[in-house]
């Protein structure tokens, strides 16, 4: 309290030396100047602490490489820095979630930590020693109201033993933010410069404390799901009669309707992923003494290159040459790019991989509850990410063309949060057959100026991430001197 009160006020110590008093605070600031890189380094740095350790991913599978879960949480690291928006809106998902099925089970003693570790795919359906999938909340509910399972005895103190991060490690970051805020404030009270990267970086060291506050019972980097296994007594109405021959090409099915569905067992009992291989050529093949099927053993796979060659062929041969490469080239990457913004908004499913839970998974919610409080929570997070920019709405810009675009950009995506979600409820919910003439005439004018929209919403978030870069090639020169924090500390 006594450091926020000698910024506010704008307090200074006596110095100590006399002699300094005749001298102005700019020609003894000399010795605390910052350079650019200075600024850079801190401002990077601050920005990748917040994004990765805000970053809590799901369990992945079990064959999955170091490497293939290192990119992926590198991709929500970029969506986090292109839309946060989204990332919190899927945060807010699992989080109210998360609290939901914490009460649905508090008489099992359950809290929501254990919720989450329910959701980011934290138990697993063994039979025996033979892995079946990764268990969804539904799942879940069914098999051990069913008598199938027995409840997990799984504490809150195992489950954070297995999470990489604790409260230390995160109460380190938050310190970190905290204090890059404080400077900010100080600067802001000393009347000193601020780069349009601090700004940015303020921005999204607030967002991130959003983050931590959703996440913050979410176990981090978890890699071993803990096995539920089925009762003996179900296993034995499912395994063969002594009459009945019995199959060997894969572990026993399970006829639950809604859990367990042919299909979703595959023969490969040694991991968690679904063998891509036929049913057919599974039962043909009898593995040698190392493992292997002779039948597939000479089988070559085709390469990436190949694939992509067959594939640009095949649209070239539907769509024609222009309008092919057009797909492959241009459309294809977008709607890459672009399906894991609409897995943040709506994936509840497993899309048909029971292997592990998918990046953006968030479970369903009947009552659409959940819905309309992790958007309101994505909305202000959004209007709030744009309104920290406005901070640099009187800074010093190299032109007033770069000063009118940051502003411009900061409105844009200010506002633009809150009219597109309003567009989005003007949309027509009958089937397209169903619509009247004029009814198609307004949904298609309401959806190509939602385009337009988010087209300009990802250009204005591009500038606002590339401007910060270009305007240190001429800085305010108060942006370069350093807060000298001795001199708000009373002398004795």
């Amino acid at each position: 309290m006594l450091l926020l009160t000698l910024l506010i006020t704008r307090s200074y110590a006596l110095p100590l030396n006399p002699e300094h008093l005749s001298l102005s605070r700019r020609e003894t600031s000399h010795i605390s100047d910052r350079s650019i890189w200075d600024i850079i380094w801190s401002c990077f740095a601050t920005i990748f602490a917040c994004t990765w350790i805000a970053v809590h991913p799901n369990i992945p599978g079990a064959k999955d490489s170091l490497w293939r879960v290192f990119g992926r949480r590198l991709a929500i690291m970029m969506y986090l820095l292109i839309a946060p928006e989204m990332v919190i809106l899927w945060a807010a998902r699992q989080h109210f979630a998360a609290v939901r099925i914490g009460k649905q089970f508090r008489e099992q003693g359950w809290t929501t930590t254990h919720a989450f570790f329910l959701t980011m795919g934290g138990f697993e359906l063994h039979d025996d020693k033979t892995f079946l999938r990764v268990l969804e909340v539904t799942d879940f509910t069914n098999l051990y109201e069913q008598g199938r399972i027995e409840w997990p005895t799984i504490t809150v103190e195992q489950i954070e033993d297995r999470s990489k991060a604790d409260f230390f490690s995160k109460g380190v970051v938050i310190l970190q933010t905290t204090w890059f805020v404080v400077q900010i404030i100080g600067r802001g009270a000393n009347r000193l410069a601020l780069t349009e990267l601090e700004v940015v970086t303020l921005a999204f060291g607030i967002l991130s404390g959003v983050i931590y506050w959703l996440w913050w019972n979410k176990p981090m980097d978890v890699r071993c799901p803990v096995p539920i296994y089925l009762k003996d007594e179900k296993k034995e109405r499912t395994s063969p009669t002594p009459e009945e021959p019995s199959d060997t090409s894969g572990p026993p099915e399970i006829s639950m309707v809604g859990v367990i569905t042919p299909g979703d067992v595959s023969g490969d009992v040694s991991g968690r992923e679904d063998d891509k291989r036929p049913s057919s050529v599974i039962a043909s093949s009898k593995p040698d003494s190392r493992g292997r099927s002779p039948s597939l053993q000479n089988v070559q796979t085709p390469s990436k290159f190949h694939l992509l060659c067959s594939y640009i062929s095949e649209k070239r041969r539907e769509r024609g040459t222009f309008y092919g490469l057009v797909h492959v080239f241009v459309t294809r990457p977008l709607l890459i790019f672009f399906g894991p913004m609409s897995d943040m908004l709506s994936l509840d499913t497993l899309q048909g991989d029971h292997s592990r839970v998918p990046t953006f998974y968030a479970p369903k919610d009947e009552a659409d509850e959940d819905t309309g409080s992790s958007g309101v929570v994505a909305i202000s997070a959004a209007i709030l990410f744009g309104a920290i920019h406005f901070v640099a709405w009187s800074a010093s810009f190299p032109t007033l063309a770069e000063k009118w675009l940051w502003r411009v950009n900061a409105i844009l995506i200010c506002t633009l949060p809150i009219l597109m979600p309003f567009l989005g409820t003007l949309l027509n919910t009958k089937k397209q057959d169903e619509m009247s003439f004029w009814e198609r005439i307004v949904d298609d004018f309401i959806t190509a100026v939602l385009g337009l929209l988010l087209g300009a919403y990802i250009a204005s978030r591009v500038c606002l991430l590339v401007q910060p870069l270009v305007t240190f090639r001429s800085l305010s020169p108060s942006a370069y001197e350093d807060l000298d924090w001795t001199s708000y500390l009373p002398h004795v």
